[in-house]
């Protein structure tokens, strides 16, 4: 078949160069994974969990049994001189103080080795992350760690964070075998913990106060910051925790559209979570431990906002002091 006179034409004069193909090292490779995952530190006595057990429980994380927190993204928060490396989103900050308590460990830190927050760096998908599951030991021996990842919310087919990706392997066998937890399946179980009076005060925060910190979080310009994503790709973000249903307007947009929120909606929405928080500052002393959990992961990730970091430190002082007393537990 001979080729057309104005296709020859055009293909004849194109630049065509044939460049070398560019090494990708393993280590490089390596190195990128390492950048986004902050390993939680083991705690060798039972001082921060009455509970624990000592190791003899299925808890135990000294044996081959690991597990990663998919997150979208952490940040620095000083305390007695240390950095730990906390979620951003109040929902991953609760699962991953949860975990603390319950698996006996301690936040990761910004400075040990591998623990480096970076801007700007493209997020791991659920597959990328096994071969991080193993840490090398002073020894130069593998073996599994139990780490906050910084992941896409692609990593799950619910294209919500986050998820558990628990991972056991068989030492004889050295099989592996995963099971990813997906957002739901992990707030339902936390939720379990929680007293049946205390359930009322959890919807409360996963409702008016969640809508408060996203609408600020888009208020603001930081809703790449803290969800690694564009303010047009907001459709995929408003179906976590169903926030769209509280605020239909957002289901209107056309894909690309940006959503910004009505002064009103946002001075109204501002107002009943500072309410709800003025509330649970005179009852906070009597919360369990899984809904004091809750409430630190909701004031903490409040607090870096411009709209409530003044609020709470002026009026919500002893709910902050509580909330930070529960991350120097875990320090």
């Amino acid at each position: 078949m001979k080729v057309p006179t104005p296709v020859k034409w055009v293909f004849d004069r194109f630049p065509v160069v044939q460049y070398q193909t560019t090494p990708q090292s393993k280590a490089i490779a390596y190195s990128d994974t390492v950048n986004r995952c902050f390993e939680f530190r083991d705690v060798k006595s039972s001082m921060h969990n009455p509970e624990y057990d000592g190791g003899n429980s299925k808890n135990d994380n000294s044996g081959n049994d690991n597990f990663q927190l998919g997150v979208y993204s952490v940040h620095g928060f000083e305390i007695g001189g240390t950095d730990v490396m906390l979620a951003r989103d109040p929902l991953c900050l609760y699962a991953q103080l949860s975990l603390c308590k319950k698996n006996n460990l301690r936040l990761p830190t910004k400075f040990e080795e591998g623990n480096n927050e970076k801007k700007n760096q493209p997020k791991l998908d659920a597959e990328s992350t096994l071969d991080s599951h193993f840490t090398t030991d002073v020894v130069g021996i593998r073996k599994p760690g139990n780490k906050v990842v910084i992941l896409s919310e692609k990593a799950h087919k619910d294209e919500r964070l986050p998820i558990l990706i628990e991972t056991t392997m068989n030492g004889q066998s050295k099989n592996i075998k995963r099971y990813v937890r997906s957002m739901d399946s992990i707030m339902i179980i936390l939720d379990s913990k929680l007293e049946s009076s205390e359930l009322a005060i959890g919807n409360l925060l996963d409702t008016t106060v969640y809508d408060a910190f996203l609408l600020c979080t888009i208020h603001n310009n930081l809703v790449y910051e803290t969800y690694g994503c564009s303010p047009d790709t907001l459709h995929t973000l408003s179906k976590r925790n169903r926030f769209f249903t509280r605020h239909p307007q957002i289901s209107s947009l056309s894909l690309g559209q940006i959503y910004t929120p009505s002064p009103s909606d946002l001075e109204k929405q501002l107002a009943m979570a500072k309410d709800i928080l003025l509330l649970l500052q005179s009852t906070h002393d009597k919360f369990s431990d899984y809904l004091r959990l809750k409430v630190a992961s909701y004031v903490l990730a409040l607090l870096h906002l411009p709209s409530f970091g003044e609020f709470l430190r002026a009026e919500c002082s002893k709910l902050l002091d509580d909330s930070t007393t529960i991350v120097k537990d875990f320090l």
